[in-house]
């Protein structure tokens, strides 16, 4: 095992069933691992997404996955809508991360980021290129952001969204975060998402959250670094 962060406690905030290999990797370098999921991520169920979920698919020139979960939850529904229709819509993802979970699926992606990750990411795309009038379907979470979407519209597209799964938050385990706390020399708490880090903080008792603050925020962008500011993290 590598010593690199041996001393290091890193909190990874990122939902159960994505943070595997992070958790594998940190504990590979040394690293102290506490795991503190911000948010749960649901499936919505059949009854919820309705028997035309899928509809909007077969008439899109494009689809937009949103997220590795939009991937998870929303490709075997995509493929059962769109069965063999002669004319298959175009694949996007907004970051490198959903185009590998598009393809560990099976599906071909026709744009997506090689770097970084978001909407403006994929807008800045030349391969992504919807034209006026074209249809998109934007696969995503239950009252996500609406900013894609908003982008395209002023590009002249007719933008259609599916949700396929909600965040709800989730509950913190205290006694995890304060018994990894106690021997580590330096903290660090790994931010991912917007949602996920906000809701663990809400849902922290006044004394685990001052400690929490008191940890090195490491974000994937300068909008997630903004709000670890906002929230009042140590720089």
């Amino acid at each position: 095992m590598s010593e690199g962060l041996s001393g290091t406690a890193v909190v990874v905030t990122r939902p159960a069933e994505q943070a595997n290999e992070l958790i594998e990797a940190l504990q590979a370098a040394g690293a102290t691992v506490i795991a503190a999921p911000g948010i749960e991520i649901e499936p919505l169920s059949d009854s919820e997404l309705g028997d035309d979920a899928g509809t909007p698919a077969g008439r899109s020139h494009w689809i937009v996955f949103i997220s590795r979960n939009a991937v998870r939850h929303g490709t075997g529904l995509l493929a059962a809508r769109l069965g063999d229709a002669s004319r298959r819509p175009r694949i996007a993802a907004v970051g490198p991360g959903t185009a590998e979970e598009l393809v560990r699926h099976g599906w071909t992606v026709d744009a997506a980021p090689a770097r970084g990750g978001g909407g403006d990411d994929l807008l800045a795309e030349p391969d992504f290129d919807p034209g006026d009038g074209e249809r998109v379907l934007i696969v995503r979470g239950e009252g996500g952001s609406a900013a894609l979407a908003e982008s395209l519209r002023a590009r002249g597209a007719d933008v259609t969204h599916l949700a396929v799964y909600r965040r709800r938050a989730a509950t913190a385990d205290v006694g995890a975060l304060q018994s990894g706390w106690q021997s580590a020399h330096q903290r660090v708490t790994i931010v991912t998402s917007d949602g996920g880090i906000r809701a663990l903080v809400a849902g922290l008792p006044s004394d685990t959250r001052r400690e929490l603050l008191r940890s090195h925020p490491v974000t994937l962008s300068e909008r997630l670094a903004e709000t670890a500011r906002a929230l009042g993290f140590s720089e």
